[in-house]
């Protein structure tokens, strides 16, 4: 292969950077709704030129921005899987309380609950019904509000 084939507007731009390791630990089924790299080489998306122009321009495509609720999610808890390890080892992780829904957490506490919704709201739906992920989505957000202030090292 050679240089202008490797860039080609209509292969699919691929790099290193794109594993995600902590959405893959959240099982060999799980693949993003917002970030569709797996490309079937018998079947070309003829939008694929479109989304490898967007990657190359922002970084990113249109496809995140389908579910920006899911890409919001998935973004979060990528992050804050890493937060975990990094700030445990800068920080006292246990110091600081927040208030949430009238229970006292800290921000292990508030991070590892945070967690937990993520996973719910990324969990694919049964027979079509997304209440569970809905009302995770919601607890996310509100605990996420009051959460961020603390989310610094």
């Amino acid at each position: 292969m050679n240089n202008s084939e490797s860039h080609s507007e209509d292969a699919p731009v691929r790099q290193p950077s794109q594993r995600r390791a902590y959405l893959d630990d959240l099982g060999p089924d799980y693949e993003s709704s917002t970030t569709w790299t797996k490309v079937d080489a018998d079947q070309e998306d003829p939008r694929q030129r479109i989304w490898n122009i967007q990657q190359k321009r922002y970084g990113f495509d249109s496809r995140q921005t389908w579910s920006l609720d899911f890409t919001m999610a998935e973004l979060l808890y990528e992050r804050l899987q890493s937060y975990l390890i990094l700030a445990d080892r800068q920080i006292n992780l246990d110091f600081h309380k927040i208030n949430f829904e009238g229970e006292e957490l800290t921000q292990r506490e508030a991070i590892e609950r945070l967690l937990g919704y993520c996973r719910e709201r990324l969990a694919p739906d049964v027979d079509g019904e997304d209440y569970q992920g809905e009302k995770a989505a919601e607890k996310l957000w509100n605990l996420w509000a009051v959460l961020h202030p603390y989310m610094w090292w």
